[in-house]
This record gives C-alpha cells, sequence and structure tokens, in this order.
C-alpha cells in the first residue's frame, strides 16, 4: 500500500534545527522527536536528494541526561553519492513511526 501524501514544504523546513556539511555527508539536526515518515519520504522523493537507500537507524541513550535518548536515521543517495544523517532527540515514550513502506530494507 502506498500513501500519497500532500507534504507543505515550509512546515518540514520548519522542523530543522541546524545542517552540517562534512564532504559528502550532511548531518540533519530536527527538532525534539520531529522525525516523521513523511520527512523522511520527502528526502527519499526529493529530485536533488534522492536518498533511496536506509542504512542505518540508531538510538543512543545518555542516561545522565533529562532528554536522554537521541536518533540517529543514516540515508544514503547512490546517484548522487551522498549520506544524510537526520539526528533527534527522544523521550522513552516516543512512538517511531516505521519506514517499512518507504524502504524494503526497513522490515
Amino acid at each position: 500500500m502506498i500513501m500519497y501524501v500532500q507534504v507543505n514544504f515550509m512546515s518540514l523546513l520548519s522542523s530543522i534545527c541546524s545542517v552540517k556539511t562534512l564532504y559528502n555527508e550532511y548531518w540533519c539536526y530536527v527538532k525534539y522527536g520531529n522525525i516523521s515518515a513523511i520527512f523522511v519520504s520527502f528526502l527519499q522523493k526529493n529530485c536533488f536528494l534522492q536518498m533511496n537507500v536506509l542504512n542505518d537507524i540508531a538510538v543512543i541513550d545518555y542516561p545522565k541526561l533529562l532528554k536522554r535518548f537521541v536518533m540517529v536515521i543514516n540515508l544514503l543517495s547512490i546517484k548522487f553519492t551522498t549520506k544524510v544523517f537526520i539526528v533527534s532527540n527522544v523521550d522513552v515514550n516516543y512512538m517511531v513511526g516505521t519506514l517499512s513502506q518507504l524502504f524494503k530494507n526497513a522490515m
């Protein structure tokens, strides 16, 4: 089942705190808990990015911090040989949406 969602580009941009570039890698820091399948879908379907491979999803635990979990999604564009790392703080009760409809290897 494929879902087509009309994406408000400005609302996607408002969820980004900062972007850092290192060689062919982009580190995209997203506001607290704003990682969504719509945001990742935009990166995948955008003609200038084409992030078509999901490399990794990792969650890092910092027990001494108030916002103790950091979630990192690693995407790759084969066509442009670039990587995008989406980074966001999440808490214990944050429900991560599935990416299996976007990437076959997310099962």
